[in-house]
């Protein structure tokens, strides 16, 4: 729940400073070993008290664990538990409740939940339950979102509150693209599956098979790769077959697409008040809204997948094809890699059958068609550990809406350098005059030197007097090494100097 979330949320009240995950852990894992210990010193005699002494601290820090155990517990032990764990006196009123001591017990002992590990747990590409589930309605009131706020406790709290918003804003406009193409193509029942009586330049009817997946790395639950092939025939489009073969020809290495399975067959389809069971043939089911609870079961819709593509390669010649290159045949294959996490939650629900019986592959629009590259980079923030680090430390406070915007400021800054070497930034001197306008620009050299006559490359170093409000300009020349002596060292003179 957001209250539990936003209670588990890991920060140091006191400093506002993120604890580092491995100290978090062992200080949890250190509450856990006194919790032991003060079951056994209280009853050792006791044969249940000494199988919890010996149980793994991350097994014991599992809730449903440590919730079985401390119903088990007597209610003598568990009153000197909590008088020792979260400094309950054994005669407080909270002892006479030990429903209560349980439920603190648990929100001390267990593992808090990681909300960068649930930004980890979902699919990049929206499923069917996140298009028609989880995206809101539209409303006239306000919604239970989290708010991109003018203040943030952690740039990770800014991460996660930017992924979730992102999600679901992709999210909605896939589902409006999606719906879209369903009600052009206009599925109906057919002997043997379903059919589709219209066309979509968007979307072509296609056959899909999953034929690698790796195994997981170590310590990760989900596959390494999943890759899937989808094989479509473009002699569907007809008579419009040669424009619109060019545009799916088009599609390169790393764009994405989804798969869909539509399944209008009686036994998946359930009527609904005031609707046909026939979704093409009904006109007035294509003034059903987006986010109506009965679309998708109108039009059968039984599952959504995204995938990247991997490579296109002919379906008569086998061969590669690349992006605009018109190839032989009007089959071509596929190879898409799909998201491992989701393939992962189809296995373990015993979904995984539905790749098999995708029957339409629909693209989108190359501009819009970036989120999940979006969604990828924000969870690398979320788990890349030098995170703050990246971050300057004068930037910080402004990001995370703390303190005074202006003190960011380069002339509010202390750190400002009042000597550096321009090397080849400027032109000449009327060129740093041009730069610092509201600055008097003096030359303390005679002249102006060049690297190179031909070239004529001048070389600066600037020093700023910032009570008279004055630049003054040093030019000097670059000493040029010995070929003889270092050819490589020249060479690379000869390249960034132009010399």
């Amino acid at each position: 729940t957001a209250f539990r979330r936003a209670m588990d949320f890991k920060i140091v009240d006191q400093t506002g400073q993120v604890p580092a995950l491995d100290e978090e852990l062992a200080k949890r894992r250190a509450r856990i070993y006194g919790f032991q210990c003060t079951c056994f010193t209280a009853k050792p005699d006791d044969a249940y008290i000494r199988e919890i002494a010996f149980i793994p601290s991350a097994h014991l820090a599992s809730r449903t664990t440590l919730h079985e155990i401390l119903l088990r517990l007597p209610d003598d032990t568990l009153v000197e538990v909590a008088s020792n764990a979260l400094a309950v006196l054994p005669h407080d009123v909270a002892a006479s409740q030990p429903q209560l001591l349980v439920q603190a017990l648990l929100n001390d002992l267990c593992d808090r939940s990681e909300m960068s590990l649930e930004a980890n747990s979902v699919s990049l590409y929206p499923t069917e339950a996140v298009l028609w589930g989880e995206i809101p309605h539209e409303t006239d009131w306000p919604l239970a979102l989290p708010k991109l706020n003018l203040q943030f406790l952690t740039f990770h709290d800014y991460l996660l509150r930017s992924f979730a918003l992102y999600r679901l804003e992709s999210a909605h406009e896939i589902r409006a693209d999606i719906a879209r193409v369903i009600r052009r193509v206009q599925p109906q029942a057919a002997t043997g599956g379903t059919g589709f009586t219209g066309w979509s330049r968007f979307a072509v009817s296609c056959s899909c098979e999953v034929t690698h997946v790796t195994k997981p790395p170590l310590g990760k639950l989900y596959p390494a790769e999943v890759l899937c092939q989808v094989t479509v025939d473009f002699a569907v489009f007809g008579e419009r077959g040669l424009a619109l073969r060019q545009e799916w020809e088009q599609l390169r290495e790393h764009d994405v697409v989804f798969l869909l399975c539509l399944d209008l067959s009686p036994a998946r389809v359930s009527p609904s008040p005031g609707i046909s069971k026939s979704a093409g043939s009904n006109p007035g089911i294509r003034h059903l809204a987006d986010d109506d609870e009965h679309f998708p079961k109108k039009y059968g819709i039984r599952a959504v997948r995204g995938g990247e593509i991997v490579e296109v390669t002919s379906g008569d010649t086998m061969t590669m094809c690349s992006p605009g290159e018109s190839s032989i045949g009007s089959r071509r294959t596929f190879t898409l890699r799909m998201d491992p996490v989701q393939y992962h939650n189809d296995v373990q629900g015993s979904t995984a059958a539905v790749y098999g019986a995708m029957n339409l592959v629909l693209r989108r629009e190359a501009r819009a068609n970036n989120f999940s590259r979006i969604l990828g980079t924000i969870r690398d923030l979320i788990n890349a550990e030098s995170l703050v680090s990246a971050v300057p430390t004068w930037l910080r406070d402004v990001i995370l809406g703390y303190g005074d915007a202006s003190a960011a400021h380069y002339s509010k800054r202390g750190d400002q350098l009042d000597e550096f070497d321009a090397v080849d930034t400027f032109h000449d001197l009327q060129h740093i005059a041009t730069s610092f306008r509201e600055l008097s620009v003096v030359d303390a050299g005679k002249g102006f030197p060049m690297t190179k006559p031909a070239t004529k490359r001048p070389l600066f170093r600037l020093c700023l007097d910032r009570v008279a409000r004055r630049i003054t300009a040093t030019a000097y020349a670059l000493k040029l090494i010995d070929s003889d002596q270092s050819p490589a060292l020249r060479a690379q003179s000869r390249r960034i100097f132009d010399v």
